[in-house]
């Protein structure tokens, strides 16, 4: 399953990418709102996994351009910042899932897995 991650901490997204690659995801990094943009121009993504805090946009903004041109991928916004109206935007937008920040690995393999629903 190929997973888009958008994060803007390198940190925090580069090991979250390498415990999914150990779960069998096949996950590509975005540090920006142009760079995921870019990214699913040029290549198709079973999910993403999208912060909405971002250097050059709001996620959001992401989430509107990817419901518009990859109806099929699913979207899960995860933040450490997010308020109710963020949830309620980012679910109305089309968001499968709204997850404030920790999550363990386990339970977010589930829910991209589609085995699982956020709470």
């Amino acid at each position: 399953m190929r997973i888009l991650l958008v994060d803007d901490e390198v940190g925090f997204v580069e090991a979250l990418a390498e415990r999914l690659l150990l779960r069998g995801f096949r996950p590509v990094v975005a540090l920006d709102a142009t760079q995921a943009l870019r990214t699913l121009e040029a290549e198709s993504f079973d999910a993403m996994v999208l912060d909405l805090r971002l250097p050059d946009a709001n996620g959001a903004e992401v989430l509107r351009h990817a419901r518009r041109h990859c109806p099929a991928m699913s979207v899960h916004v995860l933040t450490g910042h997010g308020t109710d109206l963020d949830r309620e935007l980012c679910l109305g937008l089309g968001a499968v899932s709204f997850i404030n920040k920790p999550i363990g690995v386990e339970k977010l393999a589930l829910l991209l897995r589609g085995e699982e629903e956020a709470v």
